[in-house]
Parts: C-alpha cells; structure tokens; sequence
C-alpha cells in the first residue's frame, strides 16, 4: 500500500511538470563583440513557454546597473513568447565583459532562469577591425507573417523568402520554433551570392483557440546578425460542429 502511494505520488509530481509552465530561451548567450567605451548596445533574447500552462516572467534582474533588460510580455500562455530587450551601457567599463540577466517566475522547475550577455570593450582610441562588407549576408524581406483566421485543428502552409545580399558563400546552420505546433525548413541551406530561398512554414492548430504568435529564430555565419528572428501571426477560431 505504501508501495503504491509513492508510485502515485511520483507520477502525480512527474504531470505536475509536464502540465506546468515552462521558461525557454533560443539563444540564451549572447555575444556583443567588440565595442568601445561609451557605446550603448542592444540585444534581443527571445523567451518562449513551451509548457501547458501560464508562463509568469515576475522579476528581471541583472548583475550590474550598467545592463537594464525588459521583456515585451509578462504573461504568456503556452506556445507563446516574447522579445526580451537587454540594453548594455559600457561608460566607465573596460576589458572582457560578463552580465547575467535573471528572470524569477512561476516555472516550478526553473524558477531563476538567467541569460547572458558577454563582449569586450576597448578604449576609444583603439581601432576596431570591423567585419568586411564582402562577408555573407542572410536577408529576409519580410519578417511577420500574417497567416490570418483559419479554423481549430486545420493545418495552413505558408513561407519566407530569403536571400544572401553578401559577397560570400551563406550557410544557414539552424532553424528553431518556440512552439511544437510549428514545423519550418529552408529549401536551401548554402546559397552563393545573389541566390534565394524559400523557408516554409507549416501550423498546426489543434488544440489551439484565439489570437497568438509564434517565433522562428534563423542562425547562419552572417557576422552582422547571426541569428534572425521571425514572426508568425494566426487567430484560431472555434470550429462549429
């Protein structure tokens, strides 16, 4: 009897997580480079709730005054995400630079979930080498896409056009989704200068009811942005019997 209360104490907690809100990031490190002193940098971390309930972002904290991070959304509902913007500010700093962005929620799991920031920061009078304009270059004309109303448990395609505007040779390493319900491939992964491609999207709405967005994060060698955030939009509407 003990026995099989703690096998149905276990499974229950084991649900519990399952079940639970869930923090997640893409790109949980980011990477500024180099910069000089005074600079003011910003970088984006996109922060998804791959769990089955409410995601809560209750408190952002960073490791210096000198970092301020503010997400778009505190409240996310599950497979959705959010834009976190992390403004570095490098007066008075100098040398290799590491700050921690904390965020405390409602995650049981990982109730403190921390990104970083790194970079280095060299005196004004230092001559910065700056990536060669003949480097590649991922570029998607459009950025959101509007998949409009579509009905609950219908599956719709649709795509990105993309493109390498750069004079060398473009590798797309990685494609990732916030969200389950989201299936994307690229038609092409190494692209030649002036050469395209088609990135397809396929949602999947079962289970799913009202307005939501879902992010696609692209990372690739372009030196200037290699990781490229896209966005879908769709609203799923009650399918009458």
């Amino acid at each position: 009897m003990k026995l099989l209360s703690i096998i149905l104490l276990l499974t229950t907690l084991s649900f519990t997580q399952v079940v639970g809100p869930k923090i997640h990031s893409m790109n949980s490190t980011q990477d500024f480079g180099t910069i000089k002193q005074g600079e003011v940098i910003n970088r984006y971390f996109i922060i998804a709730n791959i769990g089955q309930d409410t995601l809560i972002l209750q408190r952002i904290m960073t490791s210096c005054g000198c970092t301020v991070a503010e997400p778009e959304k505190r409240n996310l509902a599950p497979g959705e995400s959010t834009k976190l913007k992390a403004e570095f500010n490098s007066v008075g700093r100098i040398g290799a630079q590491l700050r921690y962005i904390t965020i405390a929620s409602n995650d049981k799991e990982t109730p403190m979930f921390r990104l970083t920031l790194k970079g280095e920061v060299v005196d004004p009078s230092v001559q910065i080498e700056k990536p060669a304009p003949t480097e590649a270059e991922l570029t998607f004309p459009k950025m959101q896409l509007d998949l409009g109303k579509i009905r609950e448990g219908d599956v719709v395609e649709n795509f990105f056009a993309y493109e390498n505007t750069g004079d060398k040779t473009l590798e797309i390493k990685d494609v990732k989704t916030t969200c389950g319900c989201t299936v994307s491939e690229v038609s092409k992964k190494i692209l030649q200068k002036g050469e395209t491609g088609k990135l397809k999207v396929i949602f999947d709405s079962k289970g799913r009811l009202g307005k939501m967005s879902r992010n696609i994060s692209v990372s690739s060698n372009d030196p200037k942005e290699p990781i490229k955030v896209l966005t879908i939009f769709v609203e799923v509407l009650k399918r009458e019997n």
